[in-house]
């Protein structure tokens, strides 16, 4: 599935660089009816509470590294930048001055190369894992946001409760969203429809 953002429907930030991201993304799909294939497009809202910054930015506001780097290297959930997916981290690597080079010479995503690239010797490089797959990936720890849980919270002194209310929409604003979607997928089939026909 390759989505494209459509609608970005802003952020809201909270103390401790905590932030609530909201999303629209959509992408090609079909769909079976009577045993026959028809093209669709799917439609995902998507509401994430992340740190406003990236991992190693996290891990040097803390005056205890080895004690912060000890309890996120238990699953904390993280996006890796210039993917839209979600990852756990499984462990700690080591330092990226030890594995630069590795690095460089697997990466295909060009912001995290830059992100590999510009990274501080002591910067730390993390293992992660995307879902149920058992493939295991290295990041440095500048090109991983982390995604904030009820179950992580407390490390970045936020409120998950309040945190949670502010990814909640009203139905005015949904039948807002959906009026608005509908004008953008419409302008898109348009544009499709012309190019198409050319």
């Amino acid at each position: 599935m390759n989505s494209v953002k459509i609608l970005d429907l802003g952020v809201l930030h909270f103390q401790n660089n905590v932030k609530v991201e909201t999303t629209i993304d959509f992408w090609a799909e079909t769909v079976e009816f009577n045993d026959i294939s028809n093209p669709a497009i799917a439609i995902q809202l998507r509401t994430q509470i992340v740190y406003d910054g990236n991992l190693q930015d996290f891990i040097n506001s803390y005056s205890d590294r080895t004690d912060i780097i000890e309890k996120i290297s238990q699953s904390l959930k993280v996006k890796p930048i210039g993917n839209s997916g979600q990852a756990t981290i499984k462990e700690l690597v080591g330092e990226i001055k030890e594995y630069r080079s590795h690095l460089l010479l697997k990466v295909t995503d060009a912001k995290v190369k830059k992100r590999i690239e510009s990274a501080q010797d002591k910067d730390l490089v993390f293992r992660v894992q995307f879902g149920k797959s058992s493939a295991l990936y290295d990041y440095p720890a500048n090109a991983l946001v982390p995604v904030i849980t009820a179950m992580t919270a407390h490390l970045f002194k936020a409120n998950y409760g309040e945190l949670l209310k502010a990814t909640k929409i009203s139905y005015e604003e949904r039948k807002n969203l959906i009026i608005e979607i509908n004008k953008i997928i419409r302008k898109c089939l348009k544009s499709f429809k012309q190019a198409f026909e050319a």
